[in-house]
């Protein structure tokens, strides 16, 4: 309570914008069927790979691109890669992560190291 007082009679108010947001995107987050995003593909990996070299190319490509063309552009083509990514790396990987599973052996990574096999 006094961090908002002090913040109000400060004239830094302006400051506080970002905890009532933060807050509200928590609630809606707890609240909101978001269980469904991301069910069918995850596109979390190729975003975290693929985001800062777009964003990286797009600033020496266009470096007078305006704000909001170099967001949304950097937007679709991460978007674009990510979901290359996720279609034609990630998913046939987790498919055949899946047929390896249930062929494998009882064979354990530390027990074919040794040569032995554990039951």
């Amino acid at each position: 309570m006094s961090v908002l007082a002090l913040a109000l009679f400060s004239g830094n108010a302006a400051s506080l914008v970002p905890l009532p947001v933060a807050v509200i995107i928590m609630t809606l987050g707890s609240v909101l069927p978001f269980q469904s995003i991301g069910a069918k593909s995850d596109l979390s990996n190729g975003v975290y790979i693929y985001g800062v070299p777009v964003q990286n190319l797009l600033e020496l490509g266009w470096p007078d691109l305006p704000l909001g063309p170099y967001i949304m552009l950097s937007l679709i083509l991460t978007l674009t890669l990510a979901w290359l990514s996720f279609r034609f790396v990630e998913a046939p990987a987790l498919h055949w992560k899946s047929r390896l599973r249930v062929g494998s052996s009882k064979t354990t990574p530390s027990a074919s190291v040794v040569g032995t096999q554990q039951n």
